[in-house]
C-alpha cells in the first residue's frame, strides 16, 4: 500500500494529536487538578499535566530544529526522571489555569512544527528531545501514546475502583 501524501499525512498526525487531547480534557473534566495522582512523589493531577506540556514543547524545538536541519535535545539532559523533577520543581506553584494555557500552547507549538515539516523530512532521522533517534513521523505517535497513558491515569482517578 502506498504511503499517504504529505499533506494527507500531515493531517493524519494532527488528527491523532487531537484526537488523545479530547481524551486528556474529557479525563480532566471530571477531576480536581490538585487531586495527588502519585502519591509517593505528591504529583498532583495539574502536575501531570504540566509534564506532558513540557515534553510536548521539547517535541516541538526538536521537530523545528530537524526542519532547520539541525539536531536538538533538552540541554542538561541526563534521564527522563531528572527532567520531569526539574519541571515539577519549575511548575508545581503554579495556578492549574496557567498550566492548562501552556498545554494548550504547547501543543500548539507542536502541531505547528508538524505543520512547518518538508514532504520530504518525514521519514529521515532525527533527534528526540530525550537524545532517541527517530523519524520525525513517529515522533507525534509517541507523544500522543505518552499523553494518552496519563489521560488514562487522570481518568482512573477521576474513577476509582475501575
Amino acid at each position: 500500500m502506498p504511503s499517504p501524501n504529505p499533506p494527507d499525512e500531515i493531517a493524519r498526525l494532527i488528527r491523532v494529536l487531537d484526537k488523545v487531547r479530547e481524551r486528556t480534557l474529557s479525563a480532566l473534566d471530571s477531576v480536581d487538578p490538585e487531586s495527588v495522582l502519585h502519591p509517593a512523589s505528591g504529583w498532583r493531577v495539574k502536575d501531570v499535566v504540566m509534564h506532558i506540556a513540557a515534553w510536548d514543547d521539547e517535541a516541538a524545538k526538536a521537530l523545528r530544529a530537524y526542519c532547520d536541519g539541525i539536531s536538538y535535545a533538552i540541554a542538561g539532559y541526563t534521564n527522563e526522571d531528572a527532567f520531569n523533577q526539574a519541571v515539577y520543581e519549575q511548575y508545581r506553584d503554579q495556578p492549574f489555569e496557567n498550566i492548562k494555557a501552556e498545554l494548550d500552547a504547547a501543543r500548539e507549538r507542536f502541531k505547528a512544527a508538524i505543520r512547518a515539516l518538508p514532504a520530504d523530512r518525514l521519514d529521515g532521522d532525527m533527534v528526540y528531545p530525550w537524545r532517541g533517534v527517530g523519524t520525525a513521523r513517529e515522533l507525534p505517535g509517541l507523544m500522543a501514546t505518552h499523553e494518552k497513558q496519563h489521560a488514562d491515569e487522570i481518568r482512573r482517578t477521576s474513577q476509582p475502583g475501575e
